[in-house]
């Protein structure tokens, strides 16, 4: 009997999107605290469970997203932002900063993906998630 793909995604994907999620972050702490995003008010392992929990999430959807996109590139469309772009509307910013119009780092792409190789109608998987400075 074959794995379902709930079973697939409890046993494999999780548990790896984890260890890379935890990998991740422990390597983004410099980051984190040079782009000052930190919780004051919170207990720094209240922080660290928080964020592994929310990027083992993001991680887990990307490993499948990978997966598809490797099966079928034609399908899918990614643009990563770059440092000094101008924010716009295919951008989600992290910080929810006001008065913040410029790219200061990119966390991830934006993804879009259409039903048929021959479509030409493209559906928003994922807008790019990224930081945001004053310009």
């Amino acid at each position: 009997m074959e794995p379902s793909d709930a079973d697939f995604q409890k046993t494999i994907i999780t548990p790896a999107a984890v260890g890379i999620a935890d990998r991740i972050l422990i390597i983004l702490n410099p980051q984190f605290q040079e782009l000052k995003i930190d919780d004051q008010d919170d207990e720094p392992e209240a922080v660290r469970k928080r964020l592994s929990a929310e990027v083992s999430k993001i991680v887990k959807k990307a490993l499948i997203l990978r997966g598809k996109m490797r099966a079928a590139p034609e399908y899918y469309e990614w643009v990563w932002a770059y440092s000094g772009m101008p924010f716009n509307a295919n951008m989600e910013d992290l910080r929810q900063g006001n008065g913040r119009r410029e790219v200061e780092w990119a966390v991830t792409p934006r993804i879009k993906v259409k039903e048929t190789k021959e479509s030409t109608v493209w559906e928003t998987v994922t807008l790019a998630k990224v930081f945001t400075k004053k310009s």
